[in-house]
């Protein structure tokens, strides 16, 4: 079972570098292409992707942090306190997964926030800020949404996997 609590952090951990790579990469990009190049739709993309770019590279930081102390904890306690340790990431992942389908659901209303977003700043005349908004909240809402359906996959099948075995 050791094992599959090293690779279920694993996975963690390359989420956690995914999110900080994609909201620190996608901040940075944007910002520097509005310092080069300031027009109104990168302003309406940097008002968008560096805000939600900064957020997505703090949970990445967050899950980082409590994937490595969880992967000490386990390596070090294994022998002693397999089972305790089994039921607490059994509670924790019970609690975990409601709120990566409240982000799931978070994300997709980003996503098509900014498809609407960006429909009316391009038909409705309301300017080129307004299209810039939307593209740059459907595109952060949707790498968002990408990292969060991993997340929660690999939750939910490692959950299976320790219910199973806590049961026998």
């Amino acid at each position: 079972m050791k094992p599959h609590f090293q690779k279920y952090y694993r996975s963690e951990t390359q989420n956690a570098w995914m999110r900080m790579l994609a909201g620190g990469v996608s901040a940075l990009i944007v910002g520097v292409g509005y310092w080069m190049y300031t027009t109104d739709v990168l302003a309406g993309i940097c008002f968008t992707i560096i805000p939600i770019g900064a957020y997505q590279f703090g949970r990445g930081v967050k899950k980082l942090w409590r994937s490595s102390e969880l992967t000490e904890r386990v390596n070090r306690h294994w022998s002693q306190q397999k089972n305790n340790l089994i039921r607490q990431e059994i509670d924790y992942l019970n609690k975990r997964i409601p709120k990566y389908k409240f982000h799931r659901n978070m994300e997709i209303i980003f996503i098509f926030s900014g498809i609407t977003l960006a429909a009316i700043g391009t038909l409705g005349g309301v300017g080129r800020f307004m299209l810039g908004t939307g593209i740059g909240l459907a595109f952060q809402g949707g790498v968002a949404l990408y990292l969060e359906l991993v997340a929660e996959w690999y939750a939910g099948f490692f959950l299976t996997r320790l219910e199973r075995t806590n049961q026998s």
